[in-house]
Formats: C-alpha cells, structure tokens, sequence
C-alpha cells in the first residue's frame, strides 16, 4: 500500500508539472457559477474576499489553493488553522520554495504535507504552490482523501470518480485532462464530490459533512444541495393490460427521504413482454440509489376487459 501511495503521489506530481505547459482547457466560459453558490452557503467555496462573495472563478487553479479546497472539502481545515506559525513553517522547511507559499495557504499546505496528503517535488526539494493543477490531479486528491487510495489508475481518476457518484460520464470525460483547470472546473467537481461515496462505508461526502456538523442542515436546505437518502417508495397500483398491448408505467413514484421529506423521482422501466396472459412483476430503477420501485403487471385476454 505505501508503494502504492508513492506512486500515485509521483502520478500527481509529474501531471501538476504537465498541466503548466499545455494551454487551459477551461477558461473559456464559466459552467458553475450556481454551485459556486451554493457551495458558499454552506461554508465550502468562499472565494477572494472576506468582505463579500467574489467566486473569481475564471483564475486558474494551482496547487495551493487545490489544496485548501481539499481540506475544506473533508472538514480538515479548522484542525489546519489550529497550527502556530512555528510549526507550520517546521513541516514546510523541508521544502526551498517554503517562503513562497501564501500566507492564506501555508498553515493548510503544512497540515496536508504533514498528513501525507499531497507531497513536494523531490528532485528539487520544493512544493511549487502556484504550479497548475489539472483536473486527473484534483479528482486523484479525492479520491484518496474517501478511502480509494491505490484502487484507481490516475489516469481515469475522473471517471472513477463518477464510478462512486461524484461527476456524470460527460464530466468525467472533460475533466480526464492534463490541461490546467480554472477555479470554476474546481468548483464543479467540488460540488460533484459532495455526492460521492466513501470506500469504507458507502456514505455520501456530504451525509459526513453534516454528520461531522462541518455543515449545517438549513444551510444544505437553503442552498438547495442534495443530501438526504431514499429509504422508501410508495406502493404502485395494480395495472392490467390486453395481450399484446403497450404497457403505460408510472414516469414518477413518491419517495421517502430519511430526513421525513417526499417527493416525486424519476423511474426508468424495463420493456414489458405482453404477448401472453399472465402476471409479473416488473421493477424499476431509480437514479442514485439501490431503492427501486416495482408494479404487478397483470396481461389479459381482451375479451375480458370488455
């Protein structure tokens, strides 16, 4: 496992090199100014000032402040802050390049240093903190930081991420690039994340979040991010049909969450055999869940319907 950590440490070092020199995928237009948000009323994103919300997401991502999101993300960073400047400086002074890291960031890059969380470049001894960090790097830091160090190859870390929830397939296929990422791709994935599930558990990012009390529930609910679980769905009604003919399901069930609430989801049905009389059962899937819902489909003869 310590080989493994080490190569995938070397994996994200040589991409944060690699991201420096290709020009940025993703500055172009912004996709995420909602969830930058969102992510702010909840404490998660803050962006450049203390005074008022300034996302500033059009910036490219470097690795300091890749790194104070990743803590912040996993309710590390007030146990960071809790460091005196002394030690801080003790566990960067390893690096050459230590007097260069922002004073916003130096007490988050020691922790995460310290923690083995991120690492320097060792042909030079230095952390490099405005180097670019590419989307395959942030994605790998998440992953490691929810249980699945060494189970990913580094180069599909974005697509194993949306493997445990945390991006759709179309994010994962934007954000598997060694090009830079700008802060609103960071936020993106951030928000992504909150949906993704830990290896040791199966529990979402943000069930721990608000488990830990890093966030708070009327902050969830006034930001308008999913968090709760299906733990149930309603009964659906008997449908009979004609032999041979079309089978019209429910598009929605009611579901219960485990925070008492319900509401209307989405369920997608398989095709139904009606070409013989019968009874049977057919079960539905619902997205982000292994709740499914199900409806006894009953086949027969026309003339008895008539």
């Amino acid at each position: 496992m310590k080989n493994l950590k080490k190569m995938l440490a070397s994996l994200v070092v040589v991409a944060m090199m690699a991201s420096m020199a290709l020009v940025p995928a993703f500055a172009a237009t912004l996709s995420y100014e909602k969830e930058a948000e969102q992510l702010n009323k909840v404490g998660l994103y803050l962006g450049i000032s203390e005074t008022e919300f300034i996302p500033d997401l059009e910036t490219l991502l470097d690795r300091q402040t890749g790194v104070v999101m990743l803590l912040r993300m996993f309710g590390q960073e007030e146990e960071a802050k809790l460091l005196s400047d002394e030690e801080a400086n003790s566990m960067l002074a390893k690096f050459t390049d230590a007097g260069t890291i922002a004073d916003w960031a130096k007490k988050q890059v020691a922790y995460a240093v310290d923690k083995g969380v991120v690492k320097g470049y060792a042909e030079d001894s230095t952390f490099r903190p405005s180097a670019g960090l590419n989307g395959k790097a942030y994605c790998s830091l998440l992953l490691q930081q929810l249980g699945y160090d060494g189970d990913f190859d580094y180069h599909q870390a974005a697509t194993k991420l949306a493997q445990v929830g945390g991006l759709n397939a179309s994010q994962a296929a934007l954000f598997n690039s060694d090009a830079q990422i700008n802060k609103d791709s960071l936020v993106g994935i951030s928000y992504g994340a909150l949906q993704a599930k830990t290896k040791a558990d199966g529990k979402k990012l943000v069930k721990l979040l608000l488990e830990n009390e890093v966030i708070k529930e009327e902050d969830l609910n006034d930001a308008e991010i999913p968090y709760a679980d299906i733990t149930a769905v309603a009964e659906i009604a008997d449908i009979t049909v004609d032999v041979g003919a079309e089978v019209k399901l429910p598009e929605t069930v009611t579901a219960t969450y485990d925070n008492g609430t319900t509401a209307d989801v989405a369920v997608t049905w398989p095709t139904v055999d009606t070409s013989s009389e019968g009874e049977q059962t057919i079960t539905g899937t619902i997205a982000d869940t292994t709740i499914t819902a199900s409806v006894k489909v009953i086949v027969v003869p026309a003339e008895l319907r008539v």
